[in-house]
């Protein structure tokens, strides 16, 4: 390392917040490939060197950085994924969103988890906002200060409906939903579905052990259509996809409501797998993994 970043180390964590503000804007004002070549060889290391070489590497160009910081942050040691969590919702940067949503959703650290949080809350709204919902509602794991993830993220989102000003959008008529759904596919959403979709519209990560993406809600009905070639034009209402081709929907055709996965290929209908009959037994199956990864679907727990 240089003695120009020996010098800006020791001002980094220095205790007098005026050294550090000096510290952090001389950083920023870098090259980016000079700070990266005096600091490379100890991004390896679980230490302190390691982790002032992701803090420098951040503060310098975040976005270019990321490319070096994101295998840390999937793989590094709890301290190391959690620390790059804190220097993320100081030095944001949009390229970050996807890998800091699946650690906020399935880092198995709630400290790290709690930061993602933090440092989701500092990015695009519009984007966040569902994710954020979903783990207000479902992750109840206490920080070391007792805080469960699921208060922090509530915290987070009304510090992000302050600063945009109004309260954050709901992005969905449910009424309407109701109405059309009965209307074009003779279907009654049920009330947990529709109560989930009104706090997690359009959300997309990992949830426990498997991919989720729901489909917005407000073009729900219209990106049904584009299925109806080979399964039920009623009573069935595809929502939701793992990305991978196997698509999740709610099927009313029989005395009981379920909700079933059905591959995309083929539209073999009567070989689906049901995964609940009501959302929350959905969600569980879901996070557990068991049933999606039956049929080969993906399961992260070994990835």
């Amino acid at each position: 390392m240089n003695t120009q970043l020996e010098r800006i180390r020791a001002q980094l964590y220095d205790a007098t917040p005026e050294s550090r503000i000096s510290a952090e804007n001389e950083l920023s004002s870098m090259e980016f490939e000079t700070v990266l070549g005096a600091i490379v060889s100890s991004l390896d290391k679980s230490n302190d060197d390691a982790r002032f070489a992701i803090e420098a590497l951040l503060r310098c160009d975040a976005t270019r950085a990321m490319r070096h910081v994101e295998p840390l942050l999937r793989h590094g040691d709890d301290y190391t994924r959690w620390w790059i969590c804190e220097i993320l919702s100081e030095c944001p940067t949009a390229i970050a969103t996807e890998v800091l949503i699946q650690t906020a959703l399935s880092d198995p650290d709630v400290e790290t988890r709690s930061s993602a949080v933090c440092a989701l809350s500092v990015l695009e709204s519009s984007v966040v906002v569902p994710t954020l919902r979903y783990i207000r509602d479902h992750d109840l794991a206490p920080d070391y200060e007792g805080k469960t993830v699921g208060e922090i993220a509530a915290h987070m989102l009304s510090t992000i409906a302050s600063m945009d000003g109004h309260e954050l959008p709901s992005g969905i008529d449910i009424e309407q939903l109701r109405s059309v759904a009965q209307r074009e596919l003779a279907l009654r959403l049920p009330d947990d579905f529709i109560d989930f979709m009104k706090r997690n519209d359009g959300f997309s990560g990992v949830i426990g052990q498997s991919y989720l993406q729901l489909f917005p809600c407000d073009s729900l009905i219209e990106s049904n259509s584009g299925y109806q070639g080979g399964i039920p034009a009623e009573k069935l209402l595809i929502f939701a996809t793992d990305g991978g081709g196997e698509l999740f929907a709610i099927d009313a055709r029989h005395e009981r409501q379920r909700y079933i996965m059905v591959n995309s290929v083929g539209w073999e209908i009567d070989n689906s797998i049901t995964l609940g009959q009501s959302y929350d037994e959905f969600l569980r199956t879901i996070r557990d993994g068991h049933q999606w990864s039956a049929r080969g679907g993906p399961n992260l727990a070994g990835s």
